[in-house]
């Protein structure tokens, strides 16, 4: 299932550097979990 992830602020741009990074490393990681979650969901009998 695709899943756009994104943080509702200022124009990337003008962000903080520091927020952009830690908003993309969480992102990233966020979308990492889901993708395991979703493959662990993928796996279970049904019933």
């Amino acid at each position: 299932m695709p899943t756009q992830l994104s943080c509702l602020s200022q124009h990337r741009r003008l962000r903080d550097p520091k927020i952009r990074l830690f908003v993309d490393f969480i992102i990233s990681r966020i979308r990492a979990d889901m993708a395991v979650r979703m493959a662990g969901l993928a796996m279970e009998p049904k019933p």
